[in-house]
C-alpha cells in the first residue's frame, strides 16, 4: 500500500488460483499499474507457509522431486506482493460484520480478534472425506497434502535400514482410482521398490467403479495393463463400507462382503469442503462447496469470491482439477481488482472454464501417459513434457520470485549507485539500533543528574534502571520501541511485548505494568481501529501470559508500523536483583535461545528465507524470557542479561568487563536457528552487523578463528533473544533440563568463566571450537 489506507483485500487460503493473485499484484506493483494500490491493504491468511503443488505430488512420492521443488513458500511471495501473511487458519466468516474468524496456533490463539475485509476471496482447498466410518483414523488421506506429505516422510517413505526393515513385506491399500489414486498408487510403487529397494511390498488399488472412470478407454487400458506388469493388484467395484484397524471392509460389484489386511491405507476418494464455509452462511451446494457465478463472486454475498477446489460454478460445474484453479488465477485476480474500484456487476470479467483438458498421468518410472477428449499417447517423451510443464509453473512462484526480490533490494552498505526501483535495506526490529560506537558517544557528552534513589547510572551497562523505593525494595524500569518486521499487527504486538519485557527478566524480576507506544500506518478510522486493536490484542496476549498490566500509553499515526513498551517490575529486596557485574571463576554460561534472528529477517526482506525458518524466528522471538528467568534463579545464577541488537559478542562482553572476568566460549555449542548458518555462509547480514563487529576487539581467535562459520553469527543482531547467564558448574545438567521441560529447547551451555581479573588490554572473551 502506498497512500491512505482506506480499504482491505482479504485472500484467504494460499492455493494456486491465490499465489497467482498475488505474483499478478506483486508485477503490477512494480510497474505501478495496480491502481487499488494507493488504498488497499491485502492480507494473506494461510493455515501453511508451504502450498503445496498438486501436480508434482506424485513426481516428489516417487523420488523425482525433492519437497522443496514441489511446494511454493507463501514468505517471499507475500513479501514481493506487499502483501501482509497471517499464519493462521480461517474457522468462520461473518459476512454481515465483514470479518474473517481465525484460529492461531499455540499459545497466540487466545483472545485473537477477528480479520476485516472490504474485498474477500476463499481458495482453500479440500479436507479428507470422513463419511466412511474409520476412514478419518485408520487410513493416510491425501487431502490435504501439506499432512499427507508429512505423514508420507514418517511412514512410507524408506529413507533409513530400520524403516526399509520395518517396510519390507508390508501390505499398502490405495482406495481411489481416479487420476489422483491412481498417479499415487505407482508412485508409491516406484519408489519402494525401485528408489529404494525394499523387497516384499504388496499393493492394492481399490476403486468404486472403473479405474479412471472419468478418462477415456485408451487410459484405462493402458493403466490396467500398466498396474499389471508392475504386480500392482487392481481391485474395481470396490465400495469401502468401513476401514478397521489394519483391515478394509468392501462390497464387491456383485455385492458380496470382503474385508483385506493391510499395514498401511492412502485414502485417495472425492475429498470434502471445510465445514466453516456452510456455517458462514454462503449459499453452498449439496456438498457444501461455495456457489459462485461466471465472475467466481458468491451467489450469496456480493464482495466475496471463491476458487479451486473449495467453489462450484453453479452454471459451469467442472471436477475438482487442479487445472481450474490454476486458470481461475488471471480472471479473479480482474475481478478483484475491479471490486476494490467499484465496477458494477456487468463490467466484470466472465469466466467459462473449459471443457476438456489436457490429463498428463504419470506411472512412477518417468513415463506418463497423456488424455485429451477421445485421444491418448504415452512415452517418455510425454513425462518430460508435463515435467517441463510442471517445473516451469513452479518457477513462477520459487526462483522467480526469489531473484525479482534481490533484484529490488540493496545491502545497507552498498555503494553503488541505486537503480530505478531498488532501495537499500535496513532492517526493523532490534536490527534498527543505533550502533554501540554512536550510542556510547552519545552518553558520555551527557551530563546526568545524581538522585540518591536512583541507583543506575548511564555509564552502567546494565538493562534496566533501578529505583531504590526505601526498606531494601527497588523498582526496576526499562523501555523498548521499533517499527515492525512483520506485516502481522497481532504477532508483531506480541514480540514487542515479548521483546521488552526481557530487560526486566534480565534483572531477576517479575514485570508488574506497562505502557505501550503504538504507531499505525495512515489509514482512516476504522483501519486504524482494526489494525491497533490488532497491534495491542497481540501484546496483551504476551503481556497477560508474564503477569504484567497494560495501564495505558501513547498512539500516533505514522508511515510505518511501530510499538514499544515502558515496563516497570518490583523486587523484594534489591540484593537479589541480577545484573551484568556479577560473573564469578568458574560459572558454566547458559544461553536460553537460538541465534540467528537478525540474519533471518534480513533474509526475508532479500527473499532468500524459507517459510519454515521465519516461523521457527518468529516463534523463538514470541517465547518470554519468563522461565528462562525462573530457572536461573533457581540454579544459582548470579550474573544475568538479555541478548539482543548488540549481539552475542557485544552484550557477552559488557558482562566480562563490568565483571572484570574472562570467559572460553565453544563455538560448537552456540545454539542456532534452523537456516542461520546457510543465510550466514550466503553472505546474508543485518543492517547493523558492520557496527556492531567492532565489539570484535574483545575477541581472542581460537581453534578456526574468523573461518568458523558461526563466527559471523556472534555478532548478529537479536530480536527478543534468549538470556545469557553464569552457573556454578555443578548446576549446568539440571539447568538445561529444567530449561528444557519449560519448552526452552534451544538453551545451551556455551562456555565457561576462566579468570579474575581480567588484565588490561587483554582480549577476555576467548573463542574455542571443542566438537
Amino acid at each position: 500500500m502506498r497512500g491512505f489506507w482506506e480499504k482491505d483485500l482479504v485472500l484467504v487460503g494460499g492455493g494456486h488460483a491465490h499465489v497467482g493473485v498475488l505474483k499478478m499484484i506483486a508485477m503490477q506493483r512494480r510497474r505501478g499499474v495496480w491502481k487499488p494500490d494507493r488504498y488497499t491493504r491485502v492480507t494473506l491468511i494461510a493455515k501453511e507457509t508451504l502450498t503445496p503443488y498438486s501436480g508434482m505430488l506424485p513426481g516428489y512420492v516417487a523420488g523425482h522431486y525433492t519437497s522443496e521443488e514441489c511446494h511454493i513458500d507463501l514468505v517471499p511471495l507475500a513479501r514481493l506482493a506487499g502483501a501482509t501473511l497471517v499464519h493462521a487458519a480461517a474457522v468462520k466468516v461473518d459476512p454481515k460484520a465483514k470479518t474473517v474468524h481465525i484460529a492461531r496456533r499455540g499459545d497466540l490463539g487466545e483472545s485473537c480478534p477477528a480479520v476485516g475485509y472490504d474485498v474477500l476471496s476463499i481458495n482453500v482447498g479440500i479436507t479428507p472425506d470422513s463419511s466412511v466410518p474409520g476412514a478419518a483414523e485408520n487410513t493416510t488421506s491425501v487431502k490435504p497434502i501439506d499432512r499427507f506429505v508429512e505423514r508420507f516422510e514418517r511412514e512410507l517413505r524408506g529413507g533409513t535400514e530400520g524403516k526399509r526393515e520395518a517396510l519390507r513385506g508390508s501390505s499398502i491399500a490405495v482406495v481411489g482410482g481416479g487420476a489422483g489414486g491412481t498417479e499415487l498408487c505407482l508412485a508409491v510403487h516406484h519408489r519402494l521398490t525401485a528408489v529404494d529397494e525394499i523387497e516384499g511390498v504388496e499393493i492394492a488399488l481399490y476403486t468404486r467403479g472403473q479405474v479412471l472412470s472419468g478418462q477415456n478407454e485408451y487410459g484405462r487400458t493402458v493403466i490396467r495393463e500398466t498396474l499389471k506388469q508392475r504386480g500392482i493388484r487392481l481391485v474395481e467395484g470396490a465400495r469401502v463400507l468401513e476401514v478397521m484397524d489394519k483391515k478394509l471392509k468392501f462390497a464387491n460389484a456383485d455385492g458380496a462382503v470382503r474385508e483385506e489386511a493391510f499395514d498401511h491405507c492412502l485414502w485417495c476418494t472425492s475429498a470434502s469442503p471445510a465445514s466453516w464455509l456452510r456455517n458462514s452462511g454462503l449459499d453452498v451446494d449439496d456438498r457444501g462447496f461455495v456457489l459462485v457465478d461466471e465472475h467466481l463472486e458468491s451467489l450469496s454475498h456480493p464482495g466475496i469470491f471463491a476458487a479451486g477446489d473449495c467453489a462450484t460454478m453453479s452454471d459451469h460445474p467442472r471436477p475438482k482439477a487442479g487445472v481450474f484453479a490454476v486458470r481461475q488465477g488471471a480472471p479473479l485476480m480482474e475481478n478483484l481488482t475491479g471490486k476494490l474500484e467499484g465496477l458494477e456487476e456487468e463490467a466484470l470479467t466472465r469466466y467459462v472454464p473449459q471443457t476438456r483438458y489436457l490429463s498428463l498421468i504419470s506411472t512412477g518410472d518417468k513415463y506418463a501417459v497423456g488424455l485429451r477428449g477421445c485421444w491418448g499417447f504415452r512415452g517418455q517423451w510425454v513425462w518430460r513434457l508435463k515435467n517441463w510443464i510442471d517445473t516451469t509453473w513452479m518457477a513462477k512462484y520459487t526462483s522467480e520470485v526469489r531473484d525479482s526480490l534481490r533484484s529490488m533490494v540493496q545491502p545497507e552498505d552498498s555503494k553503488e549507485e541505486s537503480a530505478e526501483g531498488k532501495h537499500k535495506m535496513f532492517c526493523a526490529g532490534c536490527g534498527s539500533k543505533v550502533g554501540p560506537d554512536v550510542l556510547s558517544s552519545v552518553l558520555q557528552l551527557l551530563k546526568e543528574s545524581a538522585y540518591a534513589e536512583v541507583t543506575s547510572s548511564l555509564d552502567q551497562a546494565d538493562d534496566a534502571a533501578v529505583l531504590d523505593v526505601g526498606d531494601c525494595k527497588a523498582v526496576v524500569q526499562s523501555v523498548d520501541f521499533f517499527e515492525s518486521f512483520v506485516g502481522d499487527p497481532f504477532v508483531f504486538g506480541a514480540i514487542a511485548a515479548s521483546h521488552a519485557l526481557s530487560d526486566i527478566y534480565a534483572m531477576g524480576v517479575h514485570p508488574t505494568s506497562a505502557l505501550a507506544l503504538a504507531v499505525v500506518p495512515h489509514g482512516s478510522p476504522d483501519k486504524l481501529r482494526g489494525c491497533l486493536l490488532q497491534m495491542l490484542s497481540g501484546a496483551c496476549s504476551t503481556l497477560m501470559e508474564a503477569g504484567c498490566q497494560l495501564r495505558g500509553g501513547h498512539s500516533a499515526q505514522g508511515s510505518e508500523m511501530a510499538m514499544g513498551f515502558a515496563v516497570t517490575g518490583r523486587v523484594a529486596s534489591k540484593d537479589a536483583l541480577l545484573n551484568k557485574s556479577k560473573l564469578r571463576k568458574g560459572q558454566r554460561l547458559i544461553l536460553t535461545k537460538a541465534l540467528g534472528t537478525g540474519i533471518i529477517l534480513a533474509a526475508e526482506m532479500r527473499g532468500s528465507c524459507r517459510g519454515e525458518w521465519m516461523e521457527g524466528a518468529i516463534n523463538s522471538m514470541a517465547k518470554l524470557n519468563r522461565d528462562g528467568m525462573d530457572v536461573a534463579l533457581r540454579h544459582g545464577a548470579t550474573a544475568c542479561t538479555d541478548v539482543t541488537g548488540f549481539g552475542l559478542a557485544g552484550h557477552l562482553r559488557e558482562m566480562v568487563v563490568a565483571s572484570n572476568v574472562a570467559v572460553e566460549v565453544d563455538m560448537a555449542s552456540v545454539p542456532l536457528l534452523d537456516g542461520a548458518a546457510e543465510l550466514s555462509g550466503e553472505g546474508v547480514q543485518s543492517s547493523l552487523y558492520p557496527e556492531n563487529t567492532k565489539w570484535s576487539d574483545a575477541l581472542e581467535m581460537g581453534d578456526g578463528g574468523k573461518s568458523d562459520p558461526v563466527y559471523p553469527i556472534l555478532f548478529d543482531p537479536q530480536t527478543s533473544g534468549g538470556l545469557l547467564f553464569g552457573v556454578p558448574p555443578e548446576s549446568v545438567e539440571s539447568c538445561l533440563q529444567d530449561l528444557r521441560a519449560c519448552g526452552t529447547v534451544g538453551a545451551k551451555c556455551i562456555g565457561t568463566v576462566t579468570e579474575e581479573p581480567c588484565e588490561k588490554g587483554a582480549r577476555p572473551i576467548r573463542l574455542l571450537r571443542l566438537d
